[in-house]
């Protein structure tokens, strides 16, 4: 939950603020998500009768739709704080929180009892770089690096990868990087990537391999 928070702080996205009562919405912004104490600060409403309304009313519903995934929870205010003298609320992490992926493909997430690495090359400049996987489509994967890699790479560039699926099948493919987000709060560099070029022997084996992976998260859920 820290992570996606402090994804949205970080980016300085605008997200929309629901007051119970009325039909409009409001823009507001994440300025400070406290991992440690499980908090964050957001930034305070315009005009001043969308504040005195939070203020009076207390709860809200969050929304923001970023990168085709929606983040939404509901929250309440715990009281009016300054942030570098500007007024924000405070508020507690959510119990629950909605994260809606509204990819073309569903991700699953890997096994925590599970570690599959993977190597990209940059073979123009002949450079590795190691990682692991966090979650698999049958589209492409999210993978996770160490806060010391340096991974500057643009959206859309091609590397090679290499890794092996839960069966232990050998999978070399290009690879399309498509977002790059840094987790400070974990100390990763989480990499979204798009498979290309595939041939239908790896479509296959990557099928496989997300099918089982959604297979054992709903074996997880039901438990």
């Amino acid at each position: 939950m820290a992570a996606h928070l402090g994804r949205l702080q970080r980016e300085h996205l605008l997200v929309s603020i629901g007051i119970s009562g009325t039909k409009n919405a409001f823009n507001s912004m994440l300025v400070d998500v406290d991992a440690n104490n499980h908090t964050m600060l957001l930034d305070v409403l315009h005009p001043e009768p969308a504040h005195q309304q939070l203020m009076k009313k207390r709860n809200f519903v969050f929304n923001v739709i970023h990168e085709g995934v929606k983040i939404s929870f509901k929250g309440a205010v715990k009281k009016l704080v300054e942030d570098d003298g500007k007024p924000a609320y405070l508020i507690d992490f959510p119990d629950n929180l909605v994260y809606q992926q509204r990819r073309q493909y569903f991700r699953a997430p890997i096994c925590k009892d599970m570690i599959l690495p993977i190597t990209l090359t940059d073979t123009e400049n002949e450079v590795n770089f190691e990682g692991i996987i966090n979650n698999v489509s049958r589209g492409g994967l999210c993978l996770q690096f160490d806060h010391n890699v340096k991974f500057d790479f643009k959206k859309f560039a091609l590397l090679s990868g290499k890794f092996h699926t839960d069966a232990n099948i050998e999978i070399i493919c290009d690879l399309e990087i498509r977002n790059i987000t840094n987790d400070s709060v974990h100390r990763h560099t989480i990499v979204g990537v798009q498979f290309k070029n595939l041939n239908k022997l790896h479509k296959r084996h990557i099928q496989h391999f997300a099918l089982n992976m959604e297979r054992r998260m709903l074996k997880r859920k039901r438990a």
